[in-house]
Formats: structure tokens, sequence, C-alpha cells
């Protein structure tokens, strides 16, 4: 008599935005795993690109100092990793926008900086900034990183641009003498010959007694 018979439940996760969710499970058996924040089940950013920040430190006795973008901290110092001869590796991976200007900032707080190096570098493994071989006793470095604008920064130039990043007035362009920024001559100047002269009032009839030709 088969209807007598019992069979167990099919277990697994039943949570549908669990990343090993299970649509033949009839009980949740506690399995269910989530993807971390900012990331996909496969490990992808949401949004974003994957960039990786280390710090390094090539004597083995851990290292003090800073990796930081826009502020934030993103590694904090490199663990003792037993003394001579055991290099070392701190490192954090994070989704980063890098359709804006980012400033990554390395601060060593220890005496001995020459040992320290660091590096943000991208799902590629290409280097986007770094820094290293630094001389004792503290140590400060400063990148830039995603699209940051480079632009003219003379507020008295043609093309100023007041929301460059990086600051390259070899690119600025100016008026000509006496014009403005759009070619016309200033109040006071008129174009003669492709140039803005000073205007001269006086007489311009050539049969006047007063007549003056300037």
């Amino acid at each position: 008599d088969n209807s007598l018979c019992t069979y167990d439940l099919v277990q697994g996760c039943m949570d549908a935005t669990a990343c090993n969710f299970d649509s033949a499970a009839e009980q949740d058996n506690g399995s269910c795993t989530y993807a971390e924040a900012g990331f996909d089940c496969a490990g992808n950013c949401l949004s974003g690109d994957l960039l990786t920040f280390s710090i390094s430190e090539d004597y083995g006795d851990g290292g003090d100092g800073t990796l930081s973008l826009n502020g934030e901290v993103m590694v904090d110092g490199v663990p003792h990793a037993g003394g001579y001869g055991n290099p070392s590796t701190n490192s954090v991976s994070a989704c980063i926008d890098l359709t804006t200007c980012g400033t990554v900032d390395f601060v060593s707080t220890e005496a001995y900086s020459n040992e320290l190096s660091w590096s943000v570098t991208d799902a590629s493994g290409a280097v986007l900034a770094s820094g290293g071989d630094y001389a004792s006793y503290g140590a400060t470095a400063q990148e830039l990183i995603g699209a940051c604008i480079t632009a003219c920064m003379d507020a008295t130039a043609c093309n100023y641009n007041a929301d460059a990043d990086i600051e390259d007035n070899s690119l600025c362009t100016y008026a000509a003498a006496n014009a403005d920024c759009t070619g016309d001559c200033l109040e006071g100047f008129t174009s003669v010959d492709g140039s803005c002269v000073a205007i001269v009032n006086g007489c311009m009839n050539s049969a006047a007694s007063n007549y003056n030709e300037t």
C-alpha cells in the first residue's frame, strides 16, 4: 500500500534572492549564500570598476601607512609577517566609479618608509597609480585616477575651466589686444585691418579746414 509511504523533503536554499537558490527545494535548510554588497553572485561589480588598493612591505615586520581614495581609507597598514625575509601585502578590492576623477593619497607614518610601496590596479592588472622608493621617516604621495579633466585654470583666459582637476595653463587661449574672447573690439576701439585700434574722434570731411585723417 504505497499510500503509506513517506518521503524526505528536498533540502536546499529557498530564497530567490540568494546566489544558490534551488527552485526544486521543498524545505529551506539554511544553506543560502549571498553576494557581497556592491557585487553580483559572480563577483562582478554592480556598478563601477573593480579596483584593488594595495600596500606592500618588503622586510617582513609590518608597516604603518594608509592608502585612501577621496579621503576614505581603503588600506590601513601591513601586518607583521614574521620578520626579515617575509615581505607581505595588504590589499582591498572595491567597485569604483572611474567616470569621475578620484584622488588617491598614500601616507606613511613609520620610520622605515623606504620599505613600503603601494599601487592601485584594475581588474586586468593594469596599474592606475603607484609609488615607492621613498626615503625613511615618513612619506606622502598623491595621484589622480579616473576621468580627470586637464584644462586651463587661468581665470583671465578665454577657455578658463573652473571644473578642471589638473591645471595646464599651456592650453590657455587669450583675447587679442583690445578685443573680447569673441573677437569683437572693446568699447572705445574699432577694427582696422584686423586689429582693434583706439577710436579717434574728429572731422572726417576732407574739404574741412579741421579735417583729421586719423
